[in-house]
């Protein structure tokens, strides 16, 4: 079943009360429900008996042999916007696109209906795949998103497409891989621990470096500088100096 509108569609009925609606034949120059619509597809009618002033709009459902109508909506009518009690009478029933339904542009060429309510929408779902159609996805801070590459060493190196998680790994992983292979890794630039430690397999963890010419802090988690190493040394070696002098002067 599915929603159906098509031109020239027009029959006319004898049809009474609020019930379904049985097709008598096509007017004149107009096609049959049958033809126009299909068995047992949807479509948006309007029935009026101007006799009596009586007019119906909503949408209704053809049987299996497109026989007769269902009325399963009234969105407008004579009664009040509900069902109309038809009176005795021949009458027309022909296929509508109601104005609460149709999609049009105002005198400022600004959309008016239809998809206007997306605007409002705070979460939208798709109901299947979004093709970009070669457009793209529109982001507010960053640059437009044209497509999405699954390029494992990441060639392109695109400022405008997204990246799988199967390239991110692949590539990163191939990266990390590479680091732990070399065996004589250099720096580009200075080394900031963060508060952080360098850590070696077989000793404490190093978490800072110390220029203290007496190294008073006696540290064992921080490294000493050449400066202070060579300081702490020659002060040692001469009070060294001056005891052995002392002792072989008696």
């Amino acid at each position: 079943m599915a929603l159906v509108l098509n031109n020239r569609v027009r029959e006319t009925t004898s049809t009474t009360g609020t019930g379904a609606v049985t097709f008598a034949g096509a007017v004149d120059g107009f096609q049959t429900f049958a033809a126009g619509i299909g068995n047992d597809n949807t479509t948006y009618y309007t029935i009026s008996l101007n006799s009596e002033n009586e007019w119906e709009v909503g949408l209704g459902t053809l049987n299996g042999d497109s026989s007769t109508l269902t009325r399963t909506t009234v969105l407008e009518s004579s009664n009040s916007d509900s069902a109309v009690d038809f009176a005795a009478g021949s009458k027309e029933i022909f296929c509508t696109l109601p104005s609460e339904k149709a999609v049009y542009l105002d005198a400022s060429d600004n959309q008016v209906g239809g998809f206007t309510s997306l605007v409002e929408d705070t979460s939208p779902q798709l109901g299947g795949d979004l093709d970009l159609n070669s457009q793209n996805l529109d982001f507010p801070t960053v640059t437009n998103i044209s497509d999405c590459l699954d390029e494992d060493s990441m060639s392109s190196d695109s400022a405008t497409k997204l990246a799988t998680q199967q390239s991110i790994k692949a590539y990163a992983d191939t990266k990390l891989a590479a680091v732990v292979d070399d065996t004589s890794p250099q720096l580009g630039g200075d080394l900031d621990l963060n508060s952080q430690n360098l850590d070696f397999p077989t000793t404490s963890n190093i978490s800072d470096c110390l220029d203290e010419d007496a190294m008073g802090s006696n540290s064992a988690t921080a490294l000493a500088t050449q400066q202070s190493i060579k300081a702490y040394a020659d002060t040692k070696a001469s009070l060294g100096d001056a005891t052995a002098l002392a002792v072989a002067l008696g």
